[in-house]
C-alpha cells in the first residue's frame, strides 16, 4: 500500500463513519491532513512502511469500532451500525439509560 492510498483509504473510512456529520468529517480531515504533513519529510523506507501500517490500523479501527449516534426528533439517539461492526470478533454492547438506572438501584440496595 502506498502513502497516498493509505491516506485516501483513511479519509474514505472517515466519510463513511461520520456520514451526515459535516463538522466531524471536516475535523477528521484536518487532523489526518496535519498528521500526514508532519511526517512528509520521512524518507526511511521502514519508517514509511510503519506509518502506512499505522494509517491502515486507524482505518480498520474506525471502520469496525466507531459507530455514529444520531439524535432523533424524539430525543433518543439512533446508533448507525454497519456490517464492519458485526464481525465475529466484535460485540456490540449497548447500555440503555433504563439499564443503567436498574444497575444503580441494585447497587444502592446492595449497599444499604
Amino acid at each position: 500500500m502506498s502513502v497516498v492510498s493509505a491516506y485516501r483509504s483513511l479519509l474514505r473510512a472517515q466519510r463513511t463513519v461520520f456520514a451526515g456529520d459535516i463538522e466531524m468529517i471536516k475535523n477528521a480531515l484536518e487532523i489526518t491532513r496535519s498528521e500526514f504533513r508532519k511526517r512528509s519529510d520521512v524518507t526511511d523506507k521502514d519508517e514509511i512502511k510503519q506509518l502506512i501500517q499505522q494509517a491502515d490500523e486507524a482505518r480498520t479501527f474506525l471502520s469496525s469500532h466507531v459507530a455514529q449516534g444520531v439524535l432523533q426528533n424524539d430525543g433518543i439517539y439512533k446508533l448507525k451500525v454497519n456490517q464492519n461492526h458485526l464481525s465475529e470478533n466484535n460485540e456490540i454492547r449497548i447500555k440503555t439509560i433504563a439499564d443503567a438506572e436498574k444497575e444503580a438501584l441494585k447497587q444502592a440496595q446492595k449497599n444499604s
